[in-house]
């Protein structure tokens, strides 16, 4: 993704902003999450076989981005605040822009859903006793729910991700919508999304009920989207991610109807280990079916924190298609028009990844 020069001013303007404000203006910080490394995936079977095609990869584990928050005590128990997010690529050759297949109209499967400034988030919100009451771009709920309890954290190489988003009608941001989350009380907090149609042709709801006490938190969340161009899909998430001591447990369950598929079923079950203090090693398995796709997909993780805020990372992921239906195995694909992140009927794709992550936070 290119910047023009005044969009690049403009960012630089609003950072400078954020170094300088004083506590009377209101609170006002800039964050970022960077994932870059290196990937080599095989694809076995179905007739054609790919080789160790290698590339550079921008997140491997986590979506790139920058963001700029700000919040203002507005008297009388309210405070006003804003979010800009920004999802971006390092220069890396997994940029769809110009891929065919799933991934040719625009970022979306690169961290941001538009090529346009502050693609991820672009809100306004209001908190008070009665909860907070947001409008703008922001992250859509229901999509939320899946990488707040998927086994693998939503990792690009081997998590729940792929066959959720391609094939099961979710998106990861909804643009102009409004949204409200209700205060906690009993562990329980309750949220629901609205966006109306505007330029991308899509409306929807989503809704999304929280619990969270005693080492275990548990989520139910319910969509319904309306689009022109790609018919209506809906469904439901539900996860749950229990504490045992230094391991935490993961379960997801998404099922969606779209067009297309009619009744997809995505499972995942998995966790994560705290080896070490440094140290944390985590599994997933899942599977993704309905007729004609059946997806099966394992992965083993690997995050060592060796400084303050970096954190080495490997990886490996294997996916198997054992339906007749075209699968996608990887959350964010090279821009290669014979290598584009699926497999057909009967291949096999065999991942290794790895890569460092640095938090500003």
């Amino acid at each position: 993704m290119q910047f023009h020069k005044k969009q690049g001013a403009f960012i630089g303007t609003l950072i400078a902003a954020s170094c300088i404000c004083d506590a009377q203006a209101g609170d006002i910080g800039f964050y970022a999450l960077l994932d870059g490394g290196f990937a080599q995936t095989s694809i076995s079977g179905g007739g054609t076989a790919i080789n160790g095609k290698n590339e550079l990869m921008t997140g491997g584990y986590a979506p790139n981005f920058f963001g700029i928050k700000g919040e203002r005590d507005m008297g009388d128990g309210y405070t006003a605040g804003f979010t800009l997010e920004q999802g971006f690529l390092l220069g890396t050759p997994n940029n769809p822009n110009g891929a065919a297949g799933p991934f040719a109209a625009n970022s979306q499967f690169s961290f941001g859903d538009k090529d346009g400034l502050f693609n991820r988030q672009a809100n306004v919100s209001l908190v008070g006793s009665g909860g907070t009451l947001r409008f703008g771009t922001q992250p859509n709920m229901a999509f939320g729910t899946v990488v707040a309890h998927d086994p693998r954290s939503g990792s690009n190489y081997g998590s729940g991700l792929p066959a959720v988003v391609t094939a099961g009608g979710l998106t990861t941001a909804d643009f102009g919508s409004i949204s409200y989350t209700s205060p906690t009380a009993n562990g329980l907090t309750g949220s629901v999304q609205y966006k109306p149609q505007n330029s991308d042709a899509y409306s929807g709801i989503r809704g999304v009920v929280n619990y969270a006490g005693d080492g275990l938190s548990a989520s139910l969340a319910a969509y319904a989207n309306s689009s022109n161009t790609n018919g209506d899909s809906n469904g439901y998430v539900a996860g749950l991610t229990k504490s045992l001591g230094d391991f935490n447990l993961k379960l997801l369950a998404a099922s969606q109807n779209t067009q297309t598929y009619a009744g997809l079923l995505t499972l995942g079950a998995g966790g994560s280990y705290k080896l070490t203090s440094s140290t944390t090693l985590d599994a997933g398995i899942y599977s993704s079916k309905k007729n004609s796709y059946s997806v099966n997909t394992a992965a083993v993780g690997m995050q060592y924190k060796f400084l303050k805020d970096l954190t080495f990372y490997t990886q490996y992921a294997s996916v198997s298609n054992n339906g007749t239906d075209t699968a996608v195995f990887n959350f964010t694909p090279p821009n290669d028009t014979n290598f584009q992140g699926t497999i057909g009927a009967g291949q096999t794709a065999n991942s290794i990844n790895l890569g460092f992550i640095l938090a500003f936070f």
